[in-house]
């Protein structure tokens, strides 16, 4: 008989709170989803494409929805779907720097009930110190003491901290189905105002571009006398605390089964932007990991 292994059993109805026994942080507390699109522009998942997302943009302030579009292996789409055919896709997302800085976005996701057992939809954040004191632009000119525990929100940076609740305890938010069966497409939105708003200074608060070489211990790809661009904390802090593991997570969205087993499908993000092409060399009015 197979069981959840290293996972906490947790009791639930609709709404569950479980932090699992890994260092993942992966329990979140969440719904079953809505049978009910929450907004006209939400994309409705099939047996076909079991896991389906659309983004809507606005600039801040605004409320006229812009739809993304997403590159799919070369395909420009406004849906990034996983499908029976390509159940483990990556679909890119690129935007004039100045429009992903001043912009807020609008997720909007959907997934088949008995095709996506447990939905996990899991932010793109990431660790700017684990020790310390740090004064990061997104704490309104607090300093935070990274050194004490449990850590504060505003030791990581990134997106996640907006949509799951008591992040950092929690990473991912985890939507578990009615026990029906049946093709029932769920649907669920969330929500991250801009940069800007947040007081970045840097586009590294909606984009994940960084090079995978990047996230390992021991590496800064800065330099080690260097931790901060811009005003803005870099991942380097993290790989400098004695060879630990640096947090770092993209933006994902997987489906599992009962039994928590390999993912039947999921949708990988990637959103960088695009830098001016006035001037000679290329301006870059605001950063992203791939500058390194």
């Amino acid at each position: 008989m197979k069981t959840l292994g290293r996972f906490l059993i947790c009791l639930f109805v609709a709404v569950i709170s479980c932090k699992p026994s890994t260092q993942n942080n992966l329990g979140g507390a969440t719904s079953s989803g809505s049978t009910t699109p929450p907004d006209p522009g939400t994309p409705t998942a099939t047996t076909a494409a079991p896991l389906s997302l659309r983004i809507n943009r606005y600039y801040e302030g605004t409320e006229t929805a812009q739809p993304v579009s997403f590159d799919v292996s070369g395909a420009i789409t406004t849906t990034c779907e996983a499908t029976v055919a390509n159940p483990n896709v990556t679909c890119n997302v690129v935007l004039p720097e100045a429009e992903l800085y001043f912009s807020k976005f609008k997720f909007l996701y959907s997934w088949v009930r008995s095709k996506c057992k447990i939905m996990t939809f899991t932010p793109y954040h990431y660790m700017a110190a684990r020790a310390g004191s740090i004064n990061p632009p997104w704490a309104g000119g607090e300093v935070v003491d990274c050194g004490a525990r449990p850590l504060s929100a505003d030791c990581f940076g990134g997106a996640a901290k907006q949509v799951i609740e008591e992040y950092p305890k929690y990473w991912a938010n985890i939507y578990v189905p009615e026990e029906d069966g049946s093709d029932t497409p769920l649907y669920e939105d969330a929500e991250f105002t801009s940069a800007w708003k947040n007081t970045y200074d840097s586009n590294r608060m909606m984009s994940n571009d960084i090079d995978a070489a990047d996230v390992s211990p021991g590496i800064d790809p800065l330099g080690s006398a260097s931790t901060a661009d811009n005003g803005d904390l870099y991942l380097g802090t993290v790989n400098q605390q004695g060879g630990e593991p640096p947090i770092y997570q993209d933006w994902t969205f997987t489906c599992k089964d009962d039994w928590y087993d390999d993912l039947t499908y999921q949708i990988h993000l990637n959103i960088t932007d695009e830098d001016s092409d006035a001037g000679n060399p290329t301006v870059n009015h605001m950063h992203t990991w791939r500058e390194y």
